[in-house]
This record gives structure tokens, sequence and C-alpha cells, in this order.
């Protein structure tokens, strides 16, 4: 109970005992017997004193109501603020539903409501059942590494976040991409560090998207009345030609994305005749059962807040390198208003110009079979950390199963995966042999389970990094930088 509750009912209670204590007036005597006034009684009316314990009693029992309802009274006025927040949370995710406008505000304010709230209590973290799911899968080529994760399976029994694990693009293996269920549901398994990609809207706001025209993959623009605006509306699949479309972030305003249009899993379908079966073509291996409900789209404002809530940290990949500033809005000033944004969030951990001290390759390039059929780190992972660099490796848990080759993320050791549960053999020589400093994924709980096992717990320095590797480079040498080197900048599309 609330100060102010106890307060609330220690007043009523001394309210009621004052005026109890006033029931009784002064004793009389009246043919040789006691008489007591009592009020409330008709005017002139005596009690005998035989009557007084019955009085008494009566009195006794209106005290104890009296002090019970002060008691009440304080509870609810502890608890009024609380249960106000959560009625109205309720109806607005009742009125945000059944609307027949899509509208995000109210889904927006609900989260960001919930997140201010209730952050103290955030800091529990929930693999899930997959991690141990691979691991019982696991055959016996590596016994050692088996063992060991089993024996943390079995001994540990809460994990912490790990700054070994950046959530890509939040959590999206399962929750449309750079959301807010996406980036938190990243840090609720787990992720030290939460990826937002950064491009603009029409109106210079900043936005979190992979590619800044990927909104016809991402998100479901090209139902809604905004499609007309794209940069190329929807074309029908004819004959041989394939079905096209093309919607950037800079043909709309930040407005039009937040609250006409949905997040949904990236996916598209060549064949489509209609953009409604464009649209319908989610990944065998994903699932629509998180994006039915029109997630929100992210800015980067919004994505702070989910991540800084959950006590996370942040990792800025700047895009539009195919944007043509102009000397109105320059490519300096878009970096400054990124930078801008996280100094103001969080002043005590600023970014800072330390140089390009990372790297972010992918797995492919990493990874290569020895001739004993063995994962081996490649020569370019080799020449990496001779140079003294720290390796952050793209992208795990983004791919069909690895019984199927795993896709282009695995093109260069496919011929030795056999189940999904290589995929934390992989991770191991990743972290063990090739030494990386920490791994982007897509589905954080298995990596989260890696490093708690490991002990593997790094300080946030990946996003600093990242950010000063821009900043050190000219504007001539910063593609450079971004396209080959700088943390947080790889641009090839499947990252």
């Amino acid at each position: 109970m609330s100060d102010a509750g106890i307060i609330a009912a220690l007043l009523v209670s001394c309210f009621s005992n004052d005026t109890m204590k006033g029931s009784y007036q002064s004793m009389g005597h009246k043919n040789g017997k006691s008489y007591q006034s009592i009020p409330g009684a008709d005017d002139g009316q005596d009690i005998s004193s035989d009557l007084i314990p019955a009085a008494r009693r009566k009195r006794c029992c209106k005290r104890h109501k009296s002090f019970l309802s002060g008691i009440m009274l304080g509870v609810f006025l502890a608890f009024a603020r609380t249960l106000y927040e959560d009625i109205r949370l309720i109806m607005m995710v009742y009125q945000s539903s059944s609307s027949k406008h899509i509208t995000h505000e109210p889904k927006l304010h609900t989260l960001n409501t919930l997140l201010h709230l209730h952050s103290h209590n955030r800091s529990t973290v929930s693999i899930g059942p997959r991690p141990y799911f691979l691991i019982n899968e696991m055959d016996d080529s590596n016994p050692e590494l088996k063992s060991t994760l089993q024996k943390c399976s079995m001994n540990i029994k809460s994990f912490r976040p790990s700054n070994f694990v950046l959530g890509h693009r939040g959590a999206a293996l399962q929750f449309p991409e750079h959301t807010d269920r996406s980036h938190d549901a990243a840090t609720r398994m787990g992720a030290g560090i939460v990826e937002c990609d950064i491009n603009l809207t029409k109106d210079k706001q900043l936005i979190c998207r992979h590619e800044r025209c990927d909104l016809h993959l991402t998100t479901n623009v090209l139902v809604t009345p905004l499609a007309s605006k794209c940069t190329q509306p929807f074309r029908p699949a004819i004959g041989s030609l394939p079905a096209t479309a093309k919607c950037c972030t800079t043909d709309f305003t930040l407005s039009e994305i937040q609250n006409q249009m949905c997040g949904r899993m990236s996916s598209s379908n060549k064949n489509a005749k209609t953009p409604h079966q464009y649209i319908s073509h989610t990944k065998s291996f994903q699932t629509d059962l998180y994006a039915h409900d029109c997630p929100h789209i992210q800015s980067h404002k919004n994505f702070m807040d989910v991540v800084n809530a959950n006590g996370g940290s942040f990792s800025p990949e700047y895009k539009m390198l195919d944007y043509k500033f102009t000397k109105h809005y320059t490519r300096q000033m878009f970096l400054e208003r990124v930078l801008a944004d996280y100094n103001h969030t969080d002043p005590s951990r600023p970014l800072v110009d330390n140089g390009v001290t990372a790297i972010a390759p992918s797995i492919s390039m990493l990874l290569e079979v020895d001739k004993n059929s063995n994962l081996v780190p490649t020569l370019y992972a080799k020449v990496a950390k001779e140079l003294g660099l720290d390796i952050v490796a793209w992208t795990l848990e983004r791919s069909d199963a690895l019984s199927k080759g795993g896709s282009w993320y695995y093109s260069t050791i496919s011929q030795v995966l056999r189940t999904d549960s290589d995929v934390i053999k992989v991770l191991d020589v990743l972290y063990e042999d090739v030494g990386i400093m920490a791994i982007w994924t897509d589905w954080p709980s298995i990596a989260t389970f890696y490093a708690n096992c490991k002990g593997i717990l790094l300080s946030q320095v990946v996003g600093a990094a990242a950010s000063a590797a821009m900043l050190t480079t000219s504007e001539m040498d910063q593609d450079a930088c971004l396209k080959n080197s700088a943390v947080d900048s790889t641009l090839d599309s499947t990252t």
C-alpha cells in the first residue's frame, strides 16, 4: 500500500473514533440509577445503565466497521492509479482492435505506456524452448560441447542479457522486422543490443527500415490508399515477367507510414496478379501469428524508447547511400541528427569517435570446411584477427532448416550441415576459433543461452564502434567504409 493509502486509512479511522467518542454524552443519576444520553435517541430519552453493554457493543461494532471502511478506502486510493491505467489500456486496445480504420497511435501509446509504467519489471530474460530443443537434437560429433550445454540447461535457472547477442532488426525470424513487437521481443530474449537500420522519410524524419525502398516487401502499403504514391506502383505478373513494385520511405511522411501502414513479414509473390497476392506470401519457416493485427512501424525515437525501457543498448546502422542529398540536407546533417537522438536519449553513454575498430562480415565469409570435414576459420577471418579488428558476424537464425542447406548464409559450409542443431556448432566455432566479438541473430534465444553458458557478457562498445567508423571517414571514403568494414553498416540486402 502506498503512503497516500496508509494516510487515508488512518484519517478515516481517526475520524471514526472521534465520532464514536462523542456518541456518549454525560452520565447522570435518576431515581438512584445511572443513565446515559445516547445521540440518535428520541429527545429526552435516557437509557438505563443496564442497557449500556448493548449500546457499547453497538458502538464497538460501528467503530470496527468505520475502521475497516478506512482501510478499504486506503487500499483503493493506493491502487487507484494502477487500476485506472490498466483499465484505460484495456479500453484503448479494445477500441483499436474494433475500429474499422487502421490507426497506430493507440497501439504505440499502449506499448510505450506499459514500458514506462512497468520498466522496472522488465529485466527477466525468457529464451523459450528452442535452445533446449536444439541441444537435445545434437549428435555426438562434439561430445564435449553437447555435455557442457546439457549441464547449463540443467543448472541455469535464470538468464541474463548479453552484449554478445545483437537483435537483427529485432527478432525478425517470427516478428515483422523493425516493429515495436520485434524490438521488444529481441530484448526479452536477451539481446543486449538491438539494431535499427536508419532511413529517412519524405519529411526528413528518421525511421527504422533495412532499405530505403523496401516498404512494398515489409508493409501492406500496396493495399492501402497510399499505393499510388509509390515510386513504382504494383505491376502484375505477365507471362514470364514477374510482378514488381517499389515503395520507398522517401515516398511518404512518417505520419503516413505509421498511421496508414502495417508491418508484415518480409516477402513477395513474383507470380502475383493482384496486390493482395503479392503481399500474401510469408516464407514457410516463418509465421503471420504476430503480423495479422497491424504491427506498428518504428520511428528511430520509438525504437530507442522500446529498447531503452528494457535496459538494452542500441546499434545504429546508417543507410541512405542511394539517396540524393542536397546542399539543403547533407549527409553530415543526417548523421548528426542520428547522433543527436542517441546522445539525447542517454547522455551518460554518448557515441564517440574511436575510428574503425570492427568489421561485420557474413558467416559465409568467416567459415569454411577443411579436408577432414571440420568447420574452420577462413583466411579472411584469420587476417582480420591479426589486424586486431573485432568481428561481428551476421546473421544467425535467418534461414530455413539447415537440413535444407541453410540458404546463402551457410553457402561455404552447407555440405557438413545435417540438422538444425548444427547452428550451435556454427556458433561455437565462430566464438572459440574465429573469435567473434558478437553476432547478429534473427532469434536471440539460442545465442543468449550460449552466452550465458559460456559467461560471455561483453561491454557496450559495438554501437559506439559503428558510429565512430563513419565519423572518421571523409564523405568520399564513407561509402567504401560502410560497404566493406564498418560494424553495423553491412549493406547487402540479405542482412
